[in-house]
């Protein structure tokens, strides 16, 4: 699963390694992943965490935390000028045992978010 950076610091909970969690998840359908992270990046994401827009959420899922990864980025103005965009292959995943306020960017790059696997995950009603 992915969690949002931004999501995360607003309105996410510290989660570590071993804790049992809920995710209330929305399609997983960022179209930048593979191109800013490569082989890398795990396919198949079940879902992206959402903590605003409940409406979006399709999927409620509770399991263990088997494992967090950071994942981080460059940035880079935009070609037709209208913000700045991830650079393509500058991602980056690093192996983390929580989410807290003690997760910081990787050198040159900007932390985008977190990818969450859990064991015994089940649907939720």
């Amino acid at each position: 699963m992915w969690i949002d950076e931004w999501q995360q610091t607003c309105c996410g909970d510290p989660l570590a390694e071993g804790e049992e969690t809920t995710l209330h998840l929305r399609p997983a359908e960022v179209p930048w992943f593979a191109g800013v992270f490569g082989p890398a990046f795990p396919r198949g994401l079940a879902g992206c965490d959402e903590t605003h827009q409940m409406t979006d959420v399709v999927r409620i899922v509770q399991g263990t935390v088997a494992s967090i990864h950071a994942a981080s980025c460059r940035y880079a103005e935009a070609p037709d000028g209208t913000g700045c965009t991830p650079v393509p292959g500058s991602g980056e995943l690093r192996r983390i045992r929580a989410i807290d306020d003690t997760v910081r960017p990787m050198g040159d790059r900007d932390l985008v978010g977190f990818v969450v696997e859990l064991t015994g995950a089940h649907d939720r009603p």
